[in-house]
């Protein structure tokens, strides 16, 4: 390109008025639904990495002693010298509690994902919330490693 080609192109694109075409505006549009699904779905997954680690440490403090027999953590109204099986117990009901939140974020991405304009695999949506539960037990193990202590 000559260099009096590119003066005139830049003159061009700065001095005349650009035609917006219907179906240029419709192309925007859908870039923007693209972009603004894409972003609610990473917020969503993000936030997740997030508000998991905080419901169990939560559940770890507070609920999980519903679900687990006194009879592990108590004996003659003296607590129990060898807690290994209820540190075990513990331990299992987190790792269903983490489970059970990897499979509605994993439903989730899957239900949203068919408002995709593309087509999602089961292996893409698979890949995401096993992506997102690795950053979730990470960050679980960095900020909420106390609750850990006992496995």
């Amino acid at each position: 390109m000559s260099e009096q080609d590119e003066k005139s192109f830049w003159q061009r694109l700065f001095n005349e008025r650009t035609v917006v075409t219907p179906a240029d505006k419709e192309d925007l549009r859908k870039v923007g639904r693209l972009l603004g699904r894409m972003g609610l779905l990473l917020c969503v997954n993000v936030f997740a990495c997030y508000f998991v680690p905080f419901f169990l440490a939560y559940a770890h403090e507070y609920l999980n002693g519903f679900f687990i027999p006194d009879s592990l953590r108590w004996e003659n109204e003296h607590i129990r010298k060898e807690l290994t099986q209820f540190y075990q117990v513990s331990g299992f009901v987190i790792l269903v509690e983490w489970l059970g939140w990897l499979y509605v974020l994993y439903r989730y991405n899957r239900w949203y994902s068919s408002f995709l304009p593309y087509p999602q695999s089961l292996a893409t949506t698979l890949l995401a919330t096993f992506i997102t539960g690795v950053l979730i037990t990470a960050s679980s193990l960095k900020w909420f490693g106390y609750f850990f202590q006992h496995l």
